[in-house]
């Protein structure tokens, strides 16, 4: 779950594989004068309260809020996302309340991510946000995918799976929403039947096309439920093997293949030594 903080997802109109838009070079802020003020994207000053001020003033569009925070959020510029969505979330209460919704959603996303704080502390900082963007609007799909994330976090299944049930009424092919249900299972795979271990694997297959960017946490997702769920270790070796092949420094990977092997029955001296073999080049 760590790694599926940012989950975001716009109801779908179509069922193939979503095509992320190309981010556009510049921001233009519209004034009263009818001028307008470009701001280039790559150029983007380290103190945003200057342009935050400007949409306000000028009464522009509140989504340049969002546009904004998404441009310092991609150069991984986390203060000056943080006082955008702040700002947003002031302006947008008169103005826009569900970009104002939104915005406070996806920082509720970044704190829940934030590993320098303390996991108590970022979470419950994020459920503040998500109860004033639930104060703004009454409900929304990009808030039900982060109440459930924030669930999913604090290890409240139940309630998280209402929440991802919840985006998938709304919206069947909601991808964001059906990795939820998986991510629910993958959880629960460990204590549950196989019937449950089986229905998360499917999960997990059905979304490897639809979300090509998560590739490497599906695979490694469906490696878990085969070894610890469904007891299939070649399988699980197969698709770890994978991973590594893609990214040979990815030692997440290489442990977890390292435990199956050494856990796979008739596996023998031959996999007691890949095993080894994969842990000293960790250790390296």
């Amino acid at each position: 779950p760590a790694q599926m903080s940012s989950l975001r997802s716009s109801p779908s109109k179509s069922k193939g594989t979503p095509v992320a838009p190309r981010p556009p070079r510049s921001l233009e802020i519209p004034t009263r004068d009818a001028e307008v003020v470009e701001v280039p994207l790559d150029e983007l000053p380290d103190e945003a309260e200057a342009l935050c001020e400007l949409i306000a003033q000028e009464e522009a569009p509140c989504t340049l809020y969002t546009s904004l925070a998404l441009a310092y959020r991609r150069q991984h510029r986390s203060e000056p996302f943080q006082r955008i969505c702040e700002a947003a979330m002031v302006d947008c209460r008169q103005r826009s309340v569900s970009v104002g919704a939104e915005l406070a959603g996806m920082l509720a996303a970044a704190t829940m991510a934030d590993r320098a704080r303390p996991p108590t502390e970022r979470l419950d900082a994020a459920a503040q946000l998500l109860n004033q963007a639930e104060r703004m609007e009454a409900g929304g799909v990009h808030l039900w995918l982060r109440k459930g994330l924030l669930l999913l976090h604090r290890g409240s299944m139940e309630a998280a799976e209402f929440q991802f049930r919840a985006v998938l009424e709304r919206d069947r092919g909601n991808w964001a929403g059906q990795l939820g249900l998986a991510l629910v299972g993958l959880v629960r795979v460990s204590g549950g039947t196989a019937a449950a271990a089986a229905d998360c694997l499917d999960r997990l297959k059905a979304l490897i096309e639809r979300v090509p960017g998560k590739r490497r946490d599906l695979l490694m997702g469906m490696a878990s439920v085969l070894f610890s769920g469904l007891r299939k270790h070649r399988e699980a070796a197969a698709l770890l093997a994978e991973i590594i092949s893609r990214d040979a420094r990815d030692w997440e990977a290489m442990v977890c293949l390292a435990v199956v092997r050494l856990d796979e029955p008739g596996a023998g001296p031959a996999g007691t030594m890949e095993a080894l073999g994969l842990l000293k080049r960790v250790y390296e």
